[in-house]
């Protein structure tokens, strides 16, 4: 996998540069409801954090351009990129990352609110119930998330009103 995903990289990064890469992201508006959905969150004095299969993400100049438009903490990329050769150095599961963070924590989450959408985030998904924590699935095909999930919708432009059924 590591092999495709350096691929993949290589071809990127081969027709544009990070801050090229970066340059193109000012332009481009989040998915609709994302940014409400996390100001939602926010509002009530949680921590937010993307945990991405975006390769890209991991790179400084990206990281940068995606947190002014998301009110996030932190973005993590499963993808790790040597920044000065920008070749992929490792893959750390979202599962691994999440457990990461959750365990740094100065103090336990009174709530914890999860996002998945694709097979990929399976992983994650059980994780997040594994933690007693409230999994929403959005935009997704997947009948084993939905099986997981708290809560269901079509699209992120819902995100928002899943707010108002959540008791933070």
């Amino acid at each position: 996998m590591i092999e495709i995903l350096g691929a993949c990289v290589e071809k990127i990064l081969s027709q544009a540069s990070p801050q090229e890469i970066a340059q193109l992201l000012e332009d481009v508006d989040p998915y609709p409801g994302a940014v409400e959905f996390l100001e939602g969150i926010k509002s009530y004095e949680y921590e937010t954090y993307i945990i991405t299969d975006n390769p890209l993400a991991g790179l400084a100049e990206i990281k940068e351009v995606l947190k002014e438009k998301l009110p996030v903490e932190e973005i993590y990329s499963t993808t790790q990129i040597d920044e000065e050769t920008l070749t992929i150095k490792g893959y750390v599961p979202k599962s691994e990352i999440f457990k990461t963070i959750y365990e740094n924590f100065d103090s336990l989450p009174k709530k914890l609110l999860g996002v998945v959408q694709g097979k990929n985030d399976i992983p994650l998904a059980y994780e997040i119930k594994r933690y007693d924590g409230i999994l929403i699935v959005a935009n997704s095909n997947s009948k084993e998330l939905k099986k997981l999930a708290d809560y269901c919708v079509a699209s992120t432009g819902e995100l928002p009103k899943i707010l108002e059924k959540i008791e933070l």
